[in-house]
Order: C-alpha cells, then sequence, then structure tokens
C-alpha cells in the first residue's frame, strides 16, 4: 500500500455532506435532495464569492420603501448578557468565561450544569436546535441556584413559543474556517398558549482550525402544553450525528515552546470519529394550591462515538518533524438518567417574604469505553506530510465500566426583608457511588457520604447599591482522563469544593451596572502523575478579584467589559515531595474581555461591534519550567437589518483574530491546542 499525505486526501467524512449512516435523508425526496445538491455545490465557491454572493442578495432584496429596522432579528449575546461573566446565544458569545472555562476551571468537567435552574447532567453539549441561550453564572448568582456548585454554573434556557407565536427563522452562510451550515427554527403556539412547540434543525460541514472537518446534523423540538393556568408541561427531543476525520493534539517531547507548525491536518489518514447523541427529558411546573408549587425534571442523555481515533503529534525540537502516536477507541458511550423534585412553599409575613423548599435529587450514570493499545506511527516532515499506510492494530484491550450512582437531599430557605435583604441557605447530603469494572480486572466499588451547604446575603445599602456575600460547599466531578493517558476515558472520583465571595454591585445609571467581587475556591484538582496517569495530584486554590461592566453607556453605545485576576496554588504529597510546582498546569492567572456594540446615526439599519480577549500565559508541564505565553484576540463585525419582500431579515458580517498570531493553548492534561488564523463569518437570517 502506497504512503498517505493527508494534504491529498478526501475522508469521506470531510467530502460527503450526507453522511452514508442516515438513510433517512433520501426519504424526504427530491426536492430536498436537490437542496442537499445545491449546498454541495455552494460550499464549492470560495469564501470571497460567498459573502459577496450574500452581499448582493440582501441589496437585491432589500425594499427601500420599508422603515427602518431598530432591532435585529439575529443572535446577538450582548444584549442578552446581565454581566460579563460569559452569555451565548446561538454562533454569538461574550464575555470572561465560557462553558469549558470558568475562574481557571472546567465547568464541562465537573459537570456543573443547570437547565433553567434545575439539576441535570449531559453526555454531550445540547444542540443549539433547542436552545434560547446559555449562561455562565459564578458567586452570588451561581448560589441563588437551588443546588448550586462551587466553581460556577452553566445554565441552558430552551426555546419557548409564546401565545399566538407563528414565527420561522431560516439562517444560512459560512462560519469560521469555511464551515457551511444551514439552520431552521421556528415556533407555534395557539393564541391563548395552551399549545406550543419551538425548536428546529441544524445541518453543517464542519471544518475546524486543525485541518479536520467532516458533517454534522442535529435537530430537536420543545413541545408544550398548558393543562391549567397554573401548569406547564415541556418536553424535550433533539438527536445529533456528526462525524469528522479524527481529533489532533500537539505535544513536546521536551521541555519547551514548540514551534508553530504550518497550516495542516497532522491527522492519520484513516483517523476518523463517529458520534451520535441523544437529549431528551420533560420538565414540569405546578403552583396545585396558593403559595404552594412544584418543580420536577426527568432528563437522559446517550451519546456514543464509536470509533473515536485520536492523533497525538509531538513536536521536536528541531522545529521541523514529529513523532506521531496513533490511538484508536473502539467504542466510548455515555448514559445518564438524572432527575430533580423540588417542593416549595411560599408566604409573606409583615415586610418579609420567605420561601421553604425541600428537594430530591438523583443520577445514575454508565459509562463504557472498549480501546486498544497506543501505536507508534513514527517521524513525519511537517513541512511534507507523508503517513505509512494503516498499521494492523493490536486487539482491544477489553470492556471498561464506570457507574455512578447519586442521590442528594437538600432543605433550603429564603427570604427577602424590607425589600433591601436577600437572605438563601441550603443544606445537601450527598450519596455518591461508583463502581469500576476494568478490563479482566478486580471490580471496585466506593460510597461517598457528604454533608454539603451554601448561604447567601444581598444587602441592598442604596437603592444603586448592593452589597453580596456567599459560600458554598459542593460535591463536582472531576471529569474523564484525557486520551493521552495510561488510564484515558476512566471517569475520575468526585471532589469536594468549596468557594467564597464577597463583592459589590452598583448600577450608575439604570442601564449600566459595575460589580466588583473577590473569591476563594478550593479543591482537590487532576492532572498527569509521573507515570503517565490522569489522577487527583494535588489541592489547588484559587483565589482572585473579578470585575464585571456591562449596559449602555449611550443610547447608541453598549458595552460588556470584564476583568479577572488570580493566583492559582497547587498544594500536597507531590508538591511537599518537589516532583511538582505549586502553580497548576494549564491555567491563566488573569483574563479580560472588552466588547462594544454601536449604532451609527448615519447608519440606522447598521450595528457594529467589537470584541477583544486577553489570556495570560499558563505552565505547560508540573514543574512549571515552559509554557506558551498570553496572547490578545480581536474581532470586529457588524450587522445589517433590513426588510427582504417584507420579511425582517440579518447579514452578519464578523472577522476574527486579525492578527492571524495563531498561538497556542495548553489544558491540564499538558496537551496544546493551537488556534487558527484569521477567520471571517458571513450569515444571512430571515425570519418569517
Amino acid at each position: 500500500m502506497a504512503a498517505v499525505t493527508p494534504a491529498t486526501r478526501r475522508s469521506r467524512r470531510e467530502w460527503n455532506f450526507i453522511p452514508a449512516g442516515l438513510p433517512w435523508f433520501q426519504m424526504l425526496g427530491p426536492p430536498y435532495v436537490r437542496g442537499i445538491g445545491a449546498f454541495h455545490l455552494l460550499r464549492l465557491l470560495p469564501a470571497t464569492t460567498l459573502i459577496g454572493a450574500l452581499c448582493a442578495l440582501c441589496l437585491a432584496h432589500h425594499t427601500a420603501q420599508a422603515q427602518t429596522l431598530s432591532a435585529g432579528t439575529g443572535d446577538n449575546a450582548a444584549l442578552r448578557a446581565r454581566d460579563a461573566f460569559g452569555e451565548r446565544v446561538g454562533q454569538e458569545q461574550v464575555g470572561l468565561y465560557n462553558e469549558t472555562q470558568v475562574r481557571g476551571f472546567d465547568l464541562a468537567t465537573t459537570g456543573a450544569y443547570r437547565l433553567e435552574g434545575r439539576y441535570f447532567l449531559r453526555e454531550f453539549a445540547l444542540p443549539d436546535a433547542i436552545l434560547d441561550g446559555v449562561s455562565v453564572k459564578v458567586g452570588v448568582n451561581a448560589a441563588r441556584q437551588n443546588y448550586p456548585s462551587p466553581s460556577g454554573v452553566v445554565d441552558y434556557r430552551l426555546r419557548d413559543a409564546k401565545p399566538g407565536a407563528r414565527t420561522w427563522n431560516v439562517h444560512t452562510g459560512i462560519k469560521e474556517s469555511e464551515a457551511l451550515f444551514a439552520e431552521f427554527n421556528g415556533a407555534y403556539a395557539d393564541d391563548n398558549g395552551r399549545f406550543g412547540i419551538a425548536g428546529g434543525a441544524i445541518a453543517t460541514r464542519t471544518r475546524f482550525s486543525n485541518g479536520t472537518g467532516g458533517y454534522s446534523v442535529n435537530g430537536g423540538i420543545v413541545p408544550q402544553w398548558r393543562p391549567s393556568d397554573t401548569t406547564r408541561i415541556r418536553a424535550i427531543l433533539s438527536l445529533e450525528n456528526a462525524g469528522y476525520n479524527g481529533d489532533v493534539i500537539f505535544s513536546t517531547l521536551g521541555r519547551y515552546i514548540p514551534a508553530k507548525p504550518p497550516q495542516e491536518n497532522f491527522g492519520a489518514p484513516w483517523a476518523d470519529v463517529t458520534r451520535r447523541s441523544i437529549n431528551t427529558g420533560l420538565l414540569v411546573d405546578t403552583e396545585f394550591a396558593p403559595g404552594w408549587s412544584l418543580n420536577t425534571i426527568v432528563y437522559y442523555a446517550d451519546t456514543l462515538r464509536a470509533p473515536s481515533e485520536f492523533t497525538n503529534v509531538a513536536l521536536r525540537p528541531d522545529n521541523r518533524t514529529a513523532a506521531v502516536t496513533f490511538i484508536r477507541t473502539d467504542r466510548a458511550h455515555g448514559r445518564s438518567l438524572t432527575g430533580e423534585a423540588t417542593l416549595q412553599r411560599a408566604f409573606g409575613a409583615g415586610e418579609a417574604t420567605h420561601v421553604l423548599s425541600t428537594a430530591v435529587r438523583g443520577r445514575l450514570s454508565r459509562a463504557l469505553s472498549i480501546n486498544r493499545a497506543p501505536v507508534n506511527i513514527g517521524i513525519i516532515d511537517l513541512q511534507n506530510p507523508v503517513y505509512p499506510p494503516e498499521p494492523v492494530l493490536a486487539p482491544a484491550l477489553g470492556e471498561l465500566n464506570s457507574d455512578v450512582d447519586q442521590a442528594i437531599l437538600s432543605a433550603g430557605y429564603s427570604g427577602t426583608y424590607f425589600d433591601r435583604a436577600e437572605i438563601k441557605l441550603g443544606l445537601h447530603h450527598s450519596i455518591y457511588t461508583k463502581t469500576v469494572s476494568p478490563p479482566a480486572g478486580v471490580v471496585t466499588s466506593r460510597t461517598d457520604r457528604k454533608i454539603l451547604y451554601d448561604a447567601s446575603l444581598i444587602v441592598g445599602v442604596t437603592d444603586t447599591t448592593t452589597l453580596f456575600a456567599n459560600i458554598v460547599r459542593g460535591v463536582e466531578e472531576s471529569g474523564t482522563a484525557p486520551q493521552n493517558a495510561v488510564n484515558r476515558f476512566n471517569v475520575l472520583p468526585p471532589v469536594v469544593a468549596r468557594e467564597i465571595e464577597l463583592g459589590v454591585r452598583h448600577e450608575i445609571t439604570p442601564a449600566l451596572a459595575l460589580s466588583v467581587s473577590g473569591f476563594d475556591t478550593t479543591k482537590l484538582t487532576a492532572g498527569l502523575t509521573p507515570t503517565g496517569v490522569f489522577d487527583l495530584v494535588g489541592k489547588v486554590r484559587h483565589r482572585g478579584v473579578e470585575g464585571s461592566l456591562t449596559g449602555k453607556v449611550a443610547e447608541a453605545t453598549s458595552v460588556v467589559v470584564g476583568v479577572m485576576a488570580m493566583d492559582p496554588t497547587l498544594s500536597g504529597a507531590l508538591v511537599d515531595a518537589g516532583i511538582v510546582s505549586t502553580r497548576p498546569v494549564g491555567v491563566s492567572s488573569s483574563l479580560a474581555f472588552a466588547g462594544i456594540d454601536h449604532k451609527f446615526a448615519g447608519l440606522p439599519s447598521w450595528a457594529f461591534d467589537a470584541r477583544m480577549t486577553w489570556q495570560a500565559g499558563r505552565a505547560a508541564d508540573p514543574s512549571n519550567t515552559y509554557g506558551p505565553k498570553g496572547f490578545i484576540m480581536m474581532s470586529f463585525g457588524a450587522r445589517y437589518n433590513f426588510l427582504w419582500d417584507g420579511q425582517r431579515a440579518q447579514l452578519r458580517l464578523l472577522t476574527s483574530n486579525l492578527f492571524g498570531g495563531r498561538p497556542f493553548v495548553v489544558g491540564p492534561s499538558g496537551l496544546f491546542n493551537q488556534f487558527g488564523p484569521a477567520t471571517y463569518r458571513a450569515t444571512l437570517r430571515v425570519t418569517f
């Protein structure tokens, strides 16, 4: 078999938009097939031609006699953001943090997810087809949750169908890294709001900054029913199928910063990832008697990767070659069933209102992986990467099963006094059982019982200034071992975390708010041990300050500005023995974000925006001898709101990473990811 050059291969994952494993595409009839064919032709156009075509179409269909649209029809996270700590709406993201990085912690690892305030556990990201938006909540906003998490909370909002809704959106264009997509979503409800449904579908030819690509098709619906004025029942039904060339990550063979390789897909030519993800659930809210309410959720998540293949490209000191390791997982299957029921009693007494609550939460999680031993591919030339033929892999090592059962019993109180002070108290008893069945090994099981608590105090010292304080002690997940670890995909044990915060919020104007706080979070943390095992390596403490300025500084100008500076410190037996440094791997000590949205008086249909993100350098090895430097990312964009044959429409233009620095960033596993070059986005949305 001849050697294979990645740059010239044509993997079916990269070039075939319709996956062979989805025969239902062929059942939708010739019109839909012709539409997909047009999408194939569209993706072959040069990016500049596509952007020009979108602009030309907008101008051609713009009705000159139509009134100027003062409000846009597209996603704008900046207008939704109540603070600068993280807000995402569709493809738009603003704020200091996101769903994978909060105060130096990975919330995707901790499992601190909420669905409109309710406890649930996801196995993979929820599809945007069913989401109205995502908020990252830290500090007092996280403490206000019925079951807070010390490191913060990712709170998802579902799409809703308002009474009388009759909306339908078509959204298409080109995203970053030349990814093409088509999105359809909408909402329908009867006039009294008794019955409704919202949702949509998104098809994407995915492209990633590392040169890999593939497809993604996802969709979902959120039907709702109001049998009475005091009861609402909602369901979630969503499915995603995706495939791409395989995961690629960079590492080094020593303690040095790797040179930036060419813009190239260095993954093994035969690497492949196929993923299927299901998210479904039922939410019920009812006020069954005056002052009495019951809120429940049952949620099932199921994600299967079969196969999941991974290429580790170890960049060598000569800055020209790399040692390549290929790792295959035949099957990685995660399933979880979670639920929550919260009973609340609200009542007033004099100048105070009180809410007593009791809740039960639980989860059944099952994780299975079937791995193969890593394969050393050899040395490749980064300027002209040529791979040998696909190797014959050793037999699978067998099944690794990690099962988790957890029950949480809670009681809480919240009260508001004289419209000035708000107090919240919570007490939680967690019973956590983990059972591990290794391949051809001994089954082990462990049960942990923890008493957890949270308390917060908010005091309005004036009509515009509020002081707040909170303390949270909770159980958080530690995630799974990464693919470069000896124990890859092994589910790590949970840890107890504690967070304390003090802060102040001041309303400079009714439309502009400033908040400043200090935080202190401690918990056990995971990392690579000297033997290559990803496990708990010590206790980490993140102490710092953060600030947020959000709102309108003028009628036509909105800002989202945030800054965070902290001192991350690692302690424990490995630190005391001098094996690792006191600085944890893969954590930035400072972050900053600044965003501005502005409308010029002479261009009422246009809105312009700019974003800047700063991230400090990180330690890349446990001894803190080297690591990538900090970097700045900038983006500029515009929105053009107009009428397309009487329908509201928006053209969105955005360019990111303008300076094209392609910096490296390193995570707790010591592996490097590299940002891509300057990217652009050009999308068109029409609302019917």
